[in-house]
Parts: C-alpha cells; sequence; structure tokens
C-alpha cells in the first residue's frame, strides 16, 4: 500500500460519502470580529452556532469582493425565502433606551469648546456645549459609539427622500443606518407627512397625474394661541391616491433595507405614521381657531375638502399595518398615539349640527385604532407615548405619586393624563398584555412646561417614571440630554438611584426577558442555523462569507471573516477525517504563503500519483504532479502561477493528492503578497 507521510497542519481525507447524521459545529466570535475556526465544512442538514463574544455581535452573510490584509466585501440581500439566509439573530420586541436623531429641526449636533461658537447651545458640559450645526437628520458618531444605549430612533422627512414619483434618494437614511451597524447598534424608524413632511408633488397634476391627490388646507395656532403658522396643505386618509404614494413609499424603503441584510437586520421597530402636524406622531391639525385668517377652522376644511370620516382613519392605519407587517414580517411596529389627535367628524363627514349621526367623541378615534392594531396584530402591535416627563412628586410643585407606582404587572386604576404619570392609554394597552414604549417630552422648554427634561436629573426621573408606573420596555430620549448626563456624569442623579444610562439599558433588557419569556431573547449570546445544500453546480462546495457587522465595514480592506462550506454528497467531495486506519498525509510548507509553496510526500510503493490545487469551490486552478511514480521521497515546488499563468489571488485553497484511488486534501491560504 502506497503512504505519504504529512506533517501539516490541517488535513482532510476525501472519499466515497458515506450517510452519516447531522452534525452540531461550533464557532466562536472573538473580540476582534475574527472566528475559531474560521473555516467551517458541513453536510446538508448539520448546524452552525455561533457563540458570541457580546450580545450586540451578529452573523451576517456577505459576498466576497476580494482579499487584501482581510475580506472586502459587500453586504448579500436578506431573503427569508432562502434556506441559506442565516443573518442573524433578528432581533423581535426590542428593548432598550434608544436617542432621537434630529428632524426639527434637521441639523445634527456639533461639539465645540466653550467661545469657539455663537450658536444657541442645546445643552452643556463641563466647557463644552452642543450646536445644532452639522449635517442634517445626522446623529453624532459620538452617540453611535456609546455602548450604553441600544439604538437611535431614526425620523426621517418624506419629502426629503421620496422627491418625484418613483423616485427616492436613500443617501441620508443610508447613511445613518451605515453607523447603526458598524457600530452595533439597532435604529427605528418613522417617515413623516404633515406640514413639514408632505411632498408638494403629490397635489401636482402635471406631476402625479391621474394620482394628484386633493391637497386640504388647513391651520394651526403657535405662541400659546397668540398666532398662527402659515397654513399647510395636506393629504386625507379619505383620498385613495394619498394612501397609495404613502404606501408605495414604505414599499420602495422595505425594498431598499432589504438589499443589505445587515441593514434589515438592525432595525428594531417600524412605526405607522402619515397623518401628522408637525411632528411623526399620529395627530391631524383639528378644532376650530377664529384668530387664524385664512383657516378658522381645521374641522371644516377636513370635512369639506378632504371627506374626512373616521371610518377612513380606521382604513388608513389597518392598511398601513397589514403592509408594514408584509413587508417587514420579522419585525415589530410601534404606533405613537396622540390621544385626542384627530377631527370630530363623523362618517357623513359633517362636523356641525345637524348631524346625520353623531360626532365620535375626543378619545374615540385613538382608541379604535389601539383595539383594531391589537385585534389584528397581536403582540406585533406595540404602543408607545412620546410625551413622558419626570415623576409627579419630583415636580415643583409636587404632585401625588401615580396610583399603581411599583405594581407589576401594572394594573389600574390608573392616573389620568395631565397628572405627570405615564400615559393611561399606553398602561391599559400594556395591562391588556401587548408591549410598550415611550419617548420623553421636548428636551427644552420653559415655565409653562414643567414636564420638561432639561437636565441629567430630570431625565433619570423621567426614566423611573417609565420603569416605576408602566411595564414598557424601552424608551426614547433626547441626543442633547444623552450627551450632557455622559459627558457629566455618566450617574444621572447621586442624590436618586445612582445609576447610568447604560444601568437603565440593561435594566430594562432584563425586563423584557422577565416579562416576555417566551418571545427570543432580542440580544442573545449565540445564534445558529441548519444549512442546505442547494448549489446550483452540483458537484461543487458551497461557500458562505459571513462577516460580524459590528466589527467590520464595507470600506475596510482587512476585515476578518468566516465561512461555512456545505459540501456536496458523492465520491469526490472535502470531508472529515474518517477512521479508516490509515490517513493519507502531505507535508505543505509555508503554509499560509506569499508566493510559492513546497510540497514533501514519499511513497512505500509505486503508483500513480495525481496533485491538484483547487478553490474552495471545487475548481481545479493548476495540476502540479499527474505522473507514475517509483517509492522515494518526493519535493513539489510550485511559483503560485495558476494555468491561467496568473499570480493566484489571496484566499483558501485545497492541495488533492490522489495515489491509487486514496485522496489526501490538504489546506493551504494565500495571504496578500506584501513584497512585490
Amino acid at each position: 500500500m502506497n503512504r505519504i507521510l504529512v506533517f501539516m497542519i490541517l488535513v482532510f481525507t476525501m472519499g466515497q460519502a458515506m450517510p452519516q447524521d447531522p452534525m452540531t459545529h461550533h464557532v466562536t466570535v472573538n473580540s476582534d470580529g475574527s472566528f475559531t475556526p474560521q473555516y467551517v465544512y458541513v453536510n446538508h442538514g448539520d448546524t452552525v452556532i455561533w457563540h458570541f463574544c457580546k450580545n450586540t455581535d451578529n452573523i451576517v452573510p456577505v459576498d466576497s469582493l476580494g482579499k487584501e490584509e482581510g475580506l472586502i466585501f459587500q453586504y448579500k440581500p436578506f431573503n427569508s425565502t432562502d434556506p441559506n439566509e442565516f443573518t442573524g439573530p433578528l432581533p423581535v420586541a426590542v428593548s432598550g433606551i434608544f436617542t432621537q436623531s434630529p428632524e426639527s429641526p434637521p441639523a445634527g449636533f456639533e461639539i465645540y469648546n466653550l467661545g469657539e461658537s455663537a450658536c444657541e447651545p442645546a445643552a452643556f458640559a463641563n466647557n463644552q456645549f452642543l450646536c445644532s450645526t452639522g449635517e442634517d437628520f445626522a446623529t453624532m458618531d459620538w452617540t453611535w459609539q456609546q455602548t450604553g444605549i441600544t439604538g437611535v430612533n431614526i425620523r426621517m422627512r418624506w419629502n426629503e427622500i421620496n422627491t418625484a414619483p418613483g423616485v427616492y434618494d436613500w443617501s441620508v437614511l443610508d447613511r445613518e443606518i451605515r453607523k447603526a451597524v458598524e457600530n452595533g447598534k439597532m435604529y427605528n424608524l418613522t417617515f413623516k407627512a404633515g406640514a413639514q413632511g408632505t411632498p408638494d408633488w403629490i397635489f401636482n397634476p402635471v406631476i402625479a397625474g391621474d394620482r394628484k391627490v386633493t391637497p386640504v388646507t388647513v391651520q394651526m395656532v403657535k405662541d400659546n394661541g397668540i398666532s398662527c403658522f402659515v397654513p399647510w396643505k395636506m393629504g386625507s386618509p379619505s383620498d385613495s391616491n394619498y394612501l397609495y404614494h404613502y404606501f408605495e413609499m414604505w414599499k420602495a424603503a422595505a425594498a431598499h433595507l432589504k438589499e443589505k441584510n445587515a441593514y434589515y437586520r438592525a432595525l428594531a421597530y417600524v412605526k405607522p405614521s402619515g397623518l401628522n402636524e408637525i411632528s411623526p406622531e399620529n395627530k391631524l391639525p383639528r378644532g376650530c381657531n377664529s384668530i387664524c385668517s385664512v383657516v378658522d377652522c381645521n374641522d371644516r376644511a377636513w370635512a369639506e375638502e378632504g371627506k374626512y370620516t373616521p371610518q377612513a382613519v380606521y382604513t388608513f392605519y389597518s392598511k398601513q399595518t397589514a403592509l408594514l407587517a408584509e413587508l417587514f414580517p420579522e419585525k415589530y411596529m410601534s404606533y405613537m398615539l396622540i390621544q385626542n389627535g384627530f377631527p370630530l367628524i363623523n362618517n357623513y363627514s359633517e362636523y356641525k349640527e345637524p348631524l346625520t349621526e353623531p360626532l365620535p367623541g375626543p378619545l374615540e378615534q385613538t382608541v379604535t385604532i389601539l383595539k383594531n392594531g391589537r385585534l389584528e396584530h397581536g403582540l406585533r402591535f406595540v404602543v408607545q407615548h412620546n410625551g413622558v416627563g419626570p415623576r409627579p412628586q419630583d415636580r415643583n410643585p409636587p404632585m401625588d405619586p401615580c396610583p399603581n407606582e411599583g405594581i407589576h404587572p401594572a394594573v389600574g386604576p390608573f392616573a389620568y393624563a395631565g397628572m405627570g404619570c405615564p400615559n393611561p392609554f399606553v398602561l391599559r394597552e400594556g395591562e391588556r398584555g401587548q408591549i410598550t414604549g415611550f419617548q420623553t417630552v421636548n428636551a427644552s422648554g420653559d415655565a409653562l412646561n414643567p414636564a420638561t427634561v432639561s437636565n441629567p436629573v430630570e431625565l433619570e426621573s423621567a426614566i423611573r417614571n417609565v420603569w416605576e408606573n408602566s411595564d414598557a420596555i424601552f424608551m426614547e430620549i433626547y441626543e442633547q440630554r444623552f450627551w450632557e448626563a455622559e459627558m457629566t456624569g455618566p450617574v444621572l442623579d447621586p442624590d436618586a438611584t445612582g445609576r447610568t444610562i447604560g444601568e437603565w439599558n440593561e435594566l430594562f433588557h432584563q425586563r423584557r426577558l422577565d416579562f416576555w419569556p417566551d418571545l427570543p431573547n432580542p440580544f442573545p449570546l449565540s445564534h445558529y442555523h441548519v444549512f442546505e445544500y442547494n448549489h446550483q453546480q452540483p458537484g461543487e462546495n458551497q461557500v458562505f462569507y459571513y462577516v460580524n457587522a459590528s466589527a467590520t465595514s464595507t470600506e475596510r480592506t482587512d476585515n476578518p471573516y468566516g465561512a461555512v462550506i456545505v459540501l456536496p454528497s458523492g465520491p469526490n467531495f472535502i470531508g472529515n477525517l474518517n477512521d479508516s486506519g490509515r490517513r493519507e498525509t502531505v507535508r505543505c510548507y509555508p503554509n499560509p504563503f506569499e508566493e510559492s509553496f513546497t510540497v514533501h510526500y514519499s511513497l512505500e510503493k509505486p503508483g500513480l500519483v495525481e496533485m491538484v490545487l483547487m478553490d474552495v469551490m471545487g475548481r481545479a486552478h493548476d495540476v502540479l504532479v499527474s505522473a507514475y511514480k517509483t517509492p522515494g521521497e518526493y519535493t513539489v515546488e510550485y511559483a503560485g502561477i495558476g494555468s491561467n499563468k496568473q499570480q493566484l489571488p489571496p484566499g483558501v485553497y485545497f492541495l488533492r493528492t490522489t495515489i491509487a484511488g486514496d485522496i489526501t486534501v490538504s489546506k493551504i491560504i494565500k495571504t496578500l503578497n506584501k513584497h512585490p
């Protein structure tokens, strides 16, 4: 029997494929983003489990664009129907603390030292302050890099991204999502319409054609009721063309996000919206204001110009949430409520006497929307309120504590709105078993707004208000308050809990696990996938490259990476070492190599020797030996130039050595040539 003597790093034996039970392979994700082992060889039906270093690690399949110091790659599209779609984890019911992206005004913050800028500061910390002088809609890089938050609530304006029918500009959104992905963060996403976000072109018959939206002109008071905004043109929920345009935007957004699996994976909540005033919250201008000279009654405008009905509002949100559930099947949606948020008009588009039917109650439309969402989508319909402030007993003057303080699960009776407690509509949804969240009130205000969260102490009290008086699992806070708290603390209030935002973030994660144990952990320390062999070229190895997206970048050339190689069945596949009683081996050195390598082998008996260099797909690149050999020691020098007369590119190769039908495969790694 011929025998090949080998002294090498890694050996694989090839032979007749034998049926075997599925196996489980374990991979460690290292702190630098690399993987141990880097290459995993599996058969159809085998499971790979990745063990994370931290709970922000993830596994993202990529397409290789080449290798230099490491992998150069691009993200693959996300395809939930592909049995080998192993992007993950895909977090659901995401918990923790999110900061707010800038939206109104859109300019992001920049950090200045005292004396460097004459802007009106948004926050102070030691000898520094924030100014709204940055890029539009940009969260600070500093914020994305902080470990104490789960992510950012990205607020986009519909008209900023949808500039014409079927025309979209995703550059700003992509810029922010890339930061989320590369910093191991999640993001929430909403598209605002209303006064600042509705595209003008939807009202233009030349541009919109048959899909022209009939404008509804409304006007709102400002400055505490002593003046009015300029009139706004808005779309009505009764206008099918308005629904068409807003929903087409969501379809385009979903398709775009799925073009990059890492971008889609990092999405936490999508937020139904589209009926707005100034913020993305679900609320329309309503009521009559005699001081406004152009539109003295918004309810009249909605009734007469917009043919508004409550049923149209219910249909708008039912259709939108059904669409979001279809477009984002792995995601939850969070409805931002305003309890008295819609015009008081009946289903005959009547807003005043005489009435064919009574007007809806002030809260009725919001109550119905919440009920429909709960019944139609179950836990996937999350409810949040964007107006929580400090605890009532921490205000000036102090108010009575919330009646349900410290009771979990939270049960009524709940305090009415305006008493300083979390919104009772959200609390009641939580009592019914729904997932809930909150957002703090605006980060700045005056004496007329005592609920303002304007410093770290008030931020601590607002977080405690949510923590002690609700079952919410996430909060959204303003970026300037987060920066201020981290730079001056990071303890928010030494005289209260003594906690940092990062510690509160972890508490919300633990609450999510405790209160919803039947749902998957959104931030597990492992991820697994069962692989199938479904290669379009039977007989070739099926190779899947992947990265930890939180430790890599498409703009780098030194990315650590791993690969899962699914092996075909048949007599010539790369399998695991067997226990056939002997092990054919080859000595290859140096390994890894830059330019050339040497192969040493010895024969005990004469026989036919064939030595073929193959890539990971099983394709032959060169034949090193194909001859009958007598017993003895042999050395083969290989210069690293393939049969196409070109230098082999860096990567993983296999040297398949065949002697009298016995096959041994040795893994060889070619690195970047650093000495041209």
